[in-house]
């Protein structure tokens, strides 16, 4: 029987890394999310679930100025960065090396020298938008799932 896209998705992320950081985020009194803006509605809905929790949480567009990113780096214990293609972390790799508190990249492939969340295996991430949304709302789920019941 073939697997759902679902199922390919949660058996092809490194759930350790998740673990990671759903441990981190336990901790955390304030997350920051540096986030593309195409995937805005999945990471409101993260925002509201750590809300719930009693996270304080910055969601930031990572298009800003670096001063603007900067300046709320301040107060946060984690940061998450959206970056599927992996091009961003490249082209502000200067802003993310100021970065002195724990950052995981949910991205499509592995960053090195960085916490990346990421499949290991072909799942045709880029074949539609949905595909791609979808992934980031399946390790959403994961996060949540980790944090809420502090799996660790």
């Amino acid at each position: 029987m073939e697997l759902s896209y679902d199922e390919k998705i949660i058996q092809s992320i490194d759930h350790q890394m998740i673990l990671q950081l759903a441990n981190h985020i336990h901790k955390s009194k304030t997350i920051l999310i540096l986030q593309a803006s195409y995937n805005h509605n999945i990471i409101s809905f993260l925002s509201e679930i750590l809300t719930g929790m009693n996270k304080k949480v910055i969601s930031i567009n990572r298009s800003n100025t670096d001063a603007f990113i900067l300046s709320n780096l301040k107060e946060v214990d984690v940061v998450i960065v959206t970056s599927l293609t992996g091009k961003y972390i490249i082209e502000r790799k200067n802003l993310l090396d100021q970065v002195k508190v724990p950052l995981y990249i949910l991205s499509s492939e592995e960053i090195k020298g960085h916490h990346c969340i990421y499949p290991r295996e072909d799942i045709q991430l880029f074949r539609s938008y949905f595909h791609s949304q979808r992934y980031i709302y399946i390790v959403t789920l994961l996060i949540h799932y980790y944090v809420k019941n502090s799996i660790f």
